[in-house]
């Protein structure tokens, strides 16, 4: 479709800009951070917001996913973070290094959002998370495949910018212009 977002954080404020063709810019402020990605089950939030650089991280046991054995990492926003949900845990392959599922979860305890690692690429020695299916609210679930996924990509700082995402093009290759 032609849509993109600039997604940026300072501190605790969020803001973004979202295009749509032909050529339509329109600001995303923090109270829209919740809201659904391009109609998918991930959320601004989920895109900008690292749960790893949270303050309070603890490893709360040990689980087998499809036979992979992973380490349940607890994290919690802390003090001077804000984030829509009260607690993350990420299932973390313990070999690769690498998260297999991920759950977030309301005040309450409830999941909101499941993200499963269904497909894993190891280039240069790093293993990469490439197909995902992501479980949101309401029963939505999203499938984002990364197949065709570049590293080493170089943009200019320019591209970074409201007027930038109306000049972006996709990497050759990438399929998003084939």
């Amino acid at each position: 479709k032609g849509e993109s977002v600039l997604l940026h954080r300072s501190g605790h404020k969020f803001s973004g800009t979202l295009f749509t063709p032909p050529g339509n810019l329109r600001s995303v402020g923090s109270a829209e951070m919740k809201q659904s990605l391009f109609g998918s089950a991930l959320s601004y939030e989920d895109i900008i917001d690292s749960p790893f650089t949270w303050s309070q991280q603890a490893i709360v046991g040990t689980e087998d996913m499809d036979g992979t054995p992973c380490q349940i990492l607890e994290s919690k926003p802390g003090k001077g973070h804000t984030s829509s949900y009260s607690g993350v845990k990420s299932w973390v392959d313990s070999r690769r290094l690498v998260p297999l599922r991920i759950e977030k979860y309301d005040s309450s305890g409830k999941v909101i959002r499941r993200i499963n690692t269904t497909r894993v690429l190891l280039e240069g020695g790093d293993s990469l998370p490439i197909d995902l299916k992501v479980y949101g609210p309401g029963g939505s679930v999203t499938h984002i495949t990364g197949s065709r996924l570049k590293r080493g990509v170089s943009y200019a700082d320019t591209e970074f910018t409201p007027e930038g995402l109306k000049q972006l093009n996709a990497p050759p290759g990438s399929g998003s212009s084939e």
